[in-house]
């Protein structure tokens, strides 16, 4: 996606990306800006020279969410466990399941 991409889709209220990287730095959505990790907002990288709207930043969360979800995690399964076996066992379903959703 391209940067005057992403502020369109800013300025639009449509769905934009909450974390990218651009020129090394790693972007973060803060309300209705991006702050990277220094504190500096996009707007300030690139107000001095327009000539880099047309950069391409690299979406982080996307590749995140893939990672996740080419390595989900089987759940357990309550076969032959005691009681207290299941117990924890259903426990550690939960916490599989909510790491498979990528939360």
């Amino acid at each position: 996606m391209k940067i005057i991409d992403l502020l369109n889709k800013l300025a639009n209220g449509e769905d934009v990306p909450k974390i990218f990287m651009y020129d090394k730095l790693v972007f973060q959505l803060d309300g209705n800006r991006y702050r990277d990790g220094e504190g500096d907002y996009l707007t300030d990288s690139i107000a001095y020279d327009f000539s880099n709207l047309n950069d391409e930043i690299q979406v982080i969360e996307r590749l995140y969410y893939q990672q996740v979800h080419d390595n989900t995690i089987e759940p357990l399964v309550l076969q032959n466990f005691t009681s207290n076996q299941k117990k924890i066992a259903r426990k550690v379903n939960e916490i599989i399941k909510i790491l498979n959703r990528g939360e």
